[in-house]
């Protein structure tokens, strides 16, 4: 189950990593479009979806150096990210091997140029929070408004879903005046077109440019909660009954 055993009608666990939800992916889109190409592995597995725009496939470390130049004018010149400096490029590759390591780390690329990427991550450490990932997208400062957020989004659901993860966290900045000059309130608007839902608010707890923000939570459901529960009383004695 999500703890490492196989989970029957659902797929692949949280716990086991989500390559093998990938190659399925994979698989699955190459049936339905032809259109996959195989390369030299799985982190290197691209697939592509006839009304997408963008090319979506696994990062690899070596796509660290592009990442960082499209993460780094959000350290520097916005309060997206509370991240003061900007990381060094070994560092961000650590940061993709990490998250490879359980969760989908997704790059979208335009007329062969990388646009965004997006990622899940641990929501929280403890092992009762393993059906629930924070999600992450950033999208190239000169790409905005075509799509590829949703594009990227799309394409990580898609193997989440097939992870038994059931929702998605977003942790998002938010500006404490009306008009920020670092800060705006797109990022909560995009992810409410997208089906996240508030979830809390924290006030004036991140400090950046001089000024304080507050940290909004969002939520997305992605699998059901009847479904999942039938398959975690396949595996593991708990109370039949969701809250």
């Amino acid at each position: 189950g999500i703890g490492g055993a196989q989970t029957g009608k659902l797929g692949v666990s949280a716990e086991t990593g989500f390559r093998r939800a990938a190659v399925s992916i994979v698989a699955h889109e190459l049936h339905r479009t032809g259109r996959v190409r195989e390369t030299d592995g799985l982190c290197a597995e691209k697939w592509s979806d006839p009304w997408q725009s963008s090319r979506i496939r696994i990062a690899t470390r070596r796509d660290a150096a592009k990442l960082l130049e499209i993460y780094a004018p959000y350290v520097e010149k916005t309060a997206v990210t509370f991240e003061y400096e900007v990381p060094a490029v070994t560092e961000f590759e650590k940061r993709i091997d990490h998250v490879l390591g359980k969760y989908p780390y997704l790059v979208a690329e335009r007329a062969g140029d990388i646009s965004g990427y997006a990622y899940a991550g641990v929501f929280k450490d403890r092992a009762a929070y393993r059906w629930a990932v924070e999600t992450t997208v950033y999208v190239r400062e000169d790409m905005k408004k075509m799509g590829t957020g949703r594009e990227l989004y799309a394409a990580l659901e898609k193997i989440l879903s097939m992870q038994n993860i059931l929702n998605l966290n977003a942790c998002i900045a938010y500006p404490c005046e009306a008009e920020d000059p670092y800060l705006t309130r797109d990022s909560v608007q995009f992810h409410k077109r997208l089906g996240y839902q508030f979830a809390g608010k924290f006030h004036r707890c991140g400090y950046k440019f001089g000024r304080w923000y507050h940290m909004i939570w969002m939520e997305k459901f992605i699998v059901s909660l009847v479904l999942l529960l039938d398959v975690l009383l396949q595996e593991t004695a708990i109370p039949q009954s969701v809250p």
